[in-house]
């Protein structure tokens, strides 16, 4: 009878070469998304990030609504942090 062998369920996530995780940024400090999104973390859980966004790359003023202002995202977003003066 041949041994059963034990299957690794556990993933782990690294993220994309030149970002790094959104829980790895410190509270208070600014970030860049992906697609361009500038926002400030300010508070962060197991679960999700609290973020407040203040640039958004789109110019439909639907999504400018939707995306500026206090967002909760995951913590797994791939990000670069950023500095920023005077915001």
């Amino acid at each position: 009878m041949a041994r059963k062998r034990k299957i690794n369920t556990k993933t782990k996530l690294k993220p994309q070469k030149g970002y790094k995780f959104l829980s790895s940024v410190p509270e208070g400090k600014y970030f860049s998304t992906e697609s361009g999104l500038i926002g400030r973390v300010i508070t962060q859980n197991d679960g999700s990030v609290l973020c407040k966004f203040i640039d958004t790359p789109y110019t439909d003023d639907i999504d400018i609504r939707y995306w500026l202002g206090d967002k909760r995202i995951s913590p797994n977003t791939n990000v670069k942090q950023i500095r920023r003066q005077n915001a």
